[in-house]
């Protein structure tokens, strides 16, 4: 009856319609909404909710990609962990970062320092990854910074306010120091 119970009230706040989280169907996992109109509260609350299944010993049918378990645990992330989660952005920005001719890393790619973050209803909204990022192109001499200052974006700057409520409301039952025994994917599991 428990399992069913977190297992409803998961599926239930995963649905679309919420706005929490965002589905990504090449990796069919989940990750937080950066633009979900929804308060704090309701992401600590629904890290409260994972935190007391992991409490009373219950395994849930939840898919978030490893790199939610790894900043669960204070962890760093990068770009292995945004491939598990966008396999096809990670191998562009690994392209980009391999390119060595014919022609410029300018040239060819012709992006600049700016990401798409989805905003809703199918629209997007360009970011600066830093000030003048849209006057700022990338180059052969740049273009690990953009990598870096990408992933960071899309795994951290985006969604901090989210996963940070998310993260107060699980270890409000889950930290201490048999967190700390953890690997980020037996926490997984």
């Amino acid at each position: 009856m428990q399992k069913e119970f977190f297992q409803l009230l998961c599926e239930t706040v995963m649905q679309p319609d919420y706005d929490l989280f965002v589905y990504h169907e090449e990796s069919r996992t989940y990750w937080f909404n950066g633009q979900s109109l929804e308060s704090e509260a309701d992401f600590m609350l629904i890290g409260l909710v994972f935190g007391l299944a992991i409490y009373n010993s219950v395994i849930l049918d939840v898919h978030f990609p490893l790199c939610l378990y790894k900043k669960l645990l204070g962890q760093d992330v990068g770009i292995k962990d945004l491939e598990q989660m966008q396999p096809d952005v990670a191998r562009s920005l690994k392209k980009l970062l391999e390119w060595s001719g014919p022609g410029s890393v300018e040239d060819v790619f012709c992006a600049t320092f700016v990401v798409d973050q989805p905003k809703g209803f199918g629209e997007t909204t360009a970011v600066e990854l830093v000030p003048g990022g849209s006057d700022l192109a990338v180059t052969e001499e740049n273009r690990r910074r953009y990598v870096d200052l990408y992933v960071d974006f899309v795994l951290n700057e985006s969604i901090r306010a989210q996963f940070n409520a998310f993260r107060r409301g699980f270890l409000l039952l889950t930290d201490g120091p048999v967190l700390a025994l953890f690997r980020a994917d037996e926490l997984e599991v």
